[in-house]
């Protein structure tokens, strides 16, 4: 406790729209999403195995991609 963290992203590293277009997150910087699990399990507080990791620039972007997280694990068809 009373220990400060400091996160550092370069501009450079999200200049772009697409991260991995191979990924249904194609938004979702790879390296972010590994060192969000490696921070969970560091600190102990959360179940990453399996799991979505929900990331957006907004309420509404990040309310629509656990909607979309949660449609893809049931058996109900996406509409357009």
């Amino acid at each position: 406790m009373g220990e400060k963290t400091t996160i550092v992203i370069p501009g450079w590293q999200s200049m772009r729209y697409f991260s991995d277009i191979r990924s249904t997150c194609w938004f979702l910087e790879p390296e972010f999403a590994k060192q969000v699990v490696r921070l969970h399990k560091v600190v102990g507080n959360a179940e990453t195995g399996g799991r979505h990791i929900v990331v957006g620039s907004g309420s509404s972007k990040l309310y629509l991609a656990a909607l979309y997280a949660c449609l893809r694990t049931c058996s109900v068809n996406l509409v357009n």
